[in-house]
Parts: C-alpha cells; sequence; structure tokens
C-alpha cells in the first residue's frame, strides 16, 4: 500500500516517541525542586532542534516557557558526566540498530566532523581542536562518528569526542570494533600513522583507506630532459610517490616507517600493509581528458580487481551526508560548555537515526521495494511535520512568533 500523508503523520509522531525515549535515557538524575518536568525540557529540545535555533530563540518564541538559562541548567542538572555522557550516548546509538544488524557485520566508515568555534575554551585549553582555517577560524569542537553501511542507509554507531592533541589511535580505539568484526574499516586520510595501521593489525581488524602520498619526486622520463643530466642526477620517485603517476592498475606491499624524540631519544616505528594502485580515465570530468590513479593502503582485504577498492572507498563518502543532515537538526549555541555541546550535537544524530528507521519501514517497505521519488520524505521535511504538530497539538507550545524555517 503506497504512504498517505495520514500514515506520513502518524509515522512522524512515532518518530518523535522514539527519539523522546532515546533523549530520556540520557538524562540520569532525576529532577527536584522546579515546576516543569522532564517531558517538557525534552519538548524544549525537540523544538529547538526541529527549528534548528537556538534555546534562547525557541524560549522566546514559545508561550508559556521559562528562560532558556533556566531550561540550560536544568539539562545540566539532568545529565551525568563528560565520560559518562559518551559512553550512553554510544549506548543509545547501538540500540536504535535494527535487529537485522546484528545478525551479520557490516562495513563501519570513521571519520571527523569539525564544527567552527569562535570563542574561547571553558576550562581547558584542549577542549578546542586546532585544524586549518575554515568558516573564518581554525578552533573547533571536533567529534569522530562511526557508521555502519548497509544498503545505501548509514547509522550513526558511537561519537568520539576529539580534544587536541589527541592521537587518532585513541579515536579508534573507543570505536566499538569488536561488533563489527572480520569486515572491511574504511578510514579518512587522517588516520594514516604507524600507532592506527599497528593497532588495527594486532586486533585482526581488516581495514582500508587512501595512502598518503609523499616523497620526492622522480625526474621526468623525456630523453629532452634527461640529455643535461648525468645518470647519477637521474632518479626516480621515492616514498609512495612512486604510486601517484602510474597509468596502470598495481599491486605492492610499503613499509612505513615514524621516529619520534621522547626525552632526547630518537624512537624508531615501523609496519608494512599492503598496497592497491587503481586508475581511470576522466572522460571530461572536471575539464580533464587524463588517467587518474588512486592508491589504497590495506589490510586483511581480498578483493580480484582494484575497482572493488576504489568502489569500496567510495561509498564512505556517504558519512558526509550523515554531517550534512546533522546540521539541518543541530541546535544552534555559543555556550562553552563542552558537556552541552556534545548533547547537541549527540541529539542530532540521534534523530537522524530515527529517520532512518521511519524510512525503512515506511518509504522503503522494510527495505523490499523502493516508492516513487515524489513520495520520499527527506529529513528536512520530516523536521518541517514535526514543527507543525508541535504547534498544532501542544497546548503548552503555542508559537508567539515562530522562528524562520531553515
Amino acid at each position: 500500500m503506497r504512504p498517505t500523508r495520514k500514515n506520513y503523520r502518524q509515522s512522524t509522531q512515532k518518530v518523535k516517541s522514539n527519539f523522546a525515549l532515546c533523549v530520556q535515557k540520557l538524562f540520569t538524575a532525576e529532577l527536584h525542586g522546579y515546576k516543569i518536568s522532564n517531558n517538557t525540557v525534552i519538548n524544549i529540545l525537540i523544538a529547538a532542534l526541529c527549528y534548528c535555533e537556538s534555546l534562547f530563540s525557541i524560549c522566546q518564541s514559545l508561550a508559556n516557557c521559562p528562560t532558556n538559562n533556566t531550561v540550560a541548567n536544568i539539562i545540566i542538572k539532568l545529565l551525568p558526566s563528560y565520560l559518562k555522557l559518551q559512553q550512553q550516548i554510544n549506548i543509545t546509538l547501538a540500540e536504535q540498530l535494527p535487529k537485522k544488524f546484528f545478525k551479520k557485520s557490516h562495513r563501519l566508515a570513521i571519520d571527523i566532523v569539525l564544527i567552527p568555534y569562535h570563542g574561547r575554551h571553558h576550562q581547558d585549553e584542549n577542549e578546542v581542536y586546532r585544524s586549518q582555517p575554515k568558516s573564518g577560524t581554525s578552533h573547533f569542537h571536533a567529534y569522530a562518528t562511526a557508521c555502519v553501511v548497509k544498503h545505501g542507509q548509514r547509522y550513526t554507531v558511537a561519537i568520539i569526542p576529539v580534544a587536541k592533541g589527541t592521537e587518532m589511535k585513541d579515536v579508534v580505539q573507543a570505536v566499538p570494533l569488536h561488533r563489527f568484526e572480520n569486515q572491511v574499516i574504511a578510514v579518512r586520510r587522517g588516520f594514516y600513522s604507524v600507532n592506527v595501521i599497528l593497532y588495527l593489525k594486532q586486533a585482526r581488524q581488516p581495514f582500508l583507506m587512501p595512502l598518503v602520498i609523499r616523497g620526492k619526486k622522480g625526474t621526468k622520463k623525456r630523453a629532452a630532459c634527461l640529455q643535461h643530466l648525468s645518470a647519477d642526477r637521474q632518479r626516480q620517485a621515492t616514498g609512495t610517490r612512486k604510486y601517484a603517476g602510474m597509468k596502470k592498475q598495481f599491486w605492492d606491499w610499503y613499509r612505513l616507517t615514524m621516529r619520534k624524540k621522547i626525552d632526547k631519544k630518537w624512537i624508531e616505528k615501523h609496519t608494512w600493509f599492503n598496497v592497491c594502485v587503481y586508475c581511470k580515465n576522466l572522460n571530461g570530468q572536471r575539464d580533464k581528458h587524463c588517467r587518474q590513479s588512486f592508491a589504497f593502503a590495506y589490510y586483511g582485504v581480498s578483493f580480484g580487481k582494484a575497482k572493488d577498492f576504489f568502489e569500496i572507498y567510495r561509498k564512505r563518502f556517504g558519512i558526509e551526508s550523515s554531517y550534512r543532515q546533522s546540521h539541518q537538526a543541530r541546535i544552534r549555541t555559543s555556550t562553552r560548555k563542552p558537556l552541552l555541546r556534545l548533547l547537541y550535537f549527540a541529539l542530532s544524530m540521534l534523530m537522524r537515526n530515527c529517520w532512518l528507521d521511519f524510512e525503512r519501514e515506511v518509504l522503503l517497505a522494510d527495505g523490499r521495494k523502493k516508492q516513487m521519488t515524489s513520495e520520499y520524505m527527506s529529513f528536512k521535511r520530516m523536521l518541517g511535520i514535526i514543527r507543525r504538530t508541535l504547534e498544532n497539538f501542544d497546548c503548552y507550545f503555542c508559537p508567539i512568533n515562530s522562528p524562520q524555517m531553515p
């Protein structure tokens, strides 16, 4: 049966109730001495999330609503400590996975999202992550996320805050890899290091990541360029630079070395991994008509063709869509407290997982048959329907001046 508008409204109500249950699990403390209840606080958070506004804007726009400082203080009292909140968020995200996901292992994608920050730190300087300038600042609040990929649906299963100076090995260790044994983990270029590769190999976890091109460039092989050079001065590319200019698929193994100075002594670590080079014709893409090569570092992965490595890693880029959609439902804030910032980012991911359940059950008919494109409900459209239900059916939230839709 084709979904109707009535089914949409009923399903979005189910999404709202499921999301409220997830938020209730994060509030571990009990509320005493206040006239408002936990459900009222959750409804305020849902309104701020759906309007993509700050608590200050929502509390001013809704009738009979307490001030934003009161709501923020209540939220802080209801939440556990920072580390316990992080653990409870990952437990709640894992509980959102459908039961079918636990019957088999699935591929995992790990990436880091940077949320621009224009203020100062709260208590510790390491709270603010430093990276290349973006959106007018080089200061960010960074969060690493792990997504399960299956049939185009990407559920977020873990969120790990990344502080300044955090090693990528510690980020990978915080991800529950035991749930995804014997499956490929696709990670971004920033995880290319000796410590990360050694940890994944010791954990017997297959991985796939792009190879970082380093080393000296070789001399050109044209005869006219080599006439004035002697045989000693003619050199080949060194390091991983030799894989950048290949025109055919190629397999090899590479030894990666790291040197680090500790207590005035140089310590050297090294590891090895397999290398696969995939080449394809651009055929006019970006106005180029040449052959481009893609080099990947992998271990414990066995594919027959080099194109399979390229296709597996290409699906990892769907994690960027989860960040784009989370920004559509992330509560805006200027607070310095990392506890609230982590909560607001986690709420957007929890709402997105609830939307994926709605999409799988109603629109995709549990994955058996995809409906027409005109009947597809985007994440942003679902948030709009929840906004209207809050305005029409909840007497507590009678809007005085409704915020502009994002």
